[in-house]
């Protein structure tokens, strides 16, 4: 059985096709168009060859940044003391104006 998208499903796969358009096919097309248009000799192909290769490792590492930052972002919030990050004042006495003295 085939469910409906929601509207937020359509927008991260709009999103998507994007980004992917963005940073894959255009690069890919560009470097393509480089590649028959260069002359074939040595020095071309190799500065060629060397700006595919970097692109291919600046693409590994903001995958790696993205998943990183991916794990971070989606990490479920503290429970209990042992895991928070900051002191938390479970007190309540009322309003004090010298709570935060």
């Amino acid at each position: 059985m085939k469910t409906n998208r929601t509207p937020q499903q359509w927008i991260g796969h709009s999103i998507g096709v994007i980004l992917f358009t963005i940073v894959a096919l255009l690069p890919t097309a560009g470097y393509g168009a480089l590649w028959w248009f260069m002359p074939k000799s040595f020095w071309p192909v190799f500065g060629a060859v060397l700006l595919g290769a970097l692109w291919i490792i600046v693409q590994v590492i903001w995958g790696l940044c993205v998943a990183i930052k991916w794990d971070e972002v989606n990490r479920p919030p503290a429970r209990g003391f042992g895991e928070a990050t900051e002191i938390m004042d479970l007190t309540f006495d009322g309003p004090n104006p010298n709570h935060w003295l």
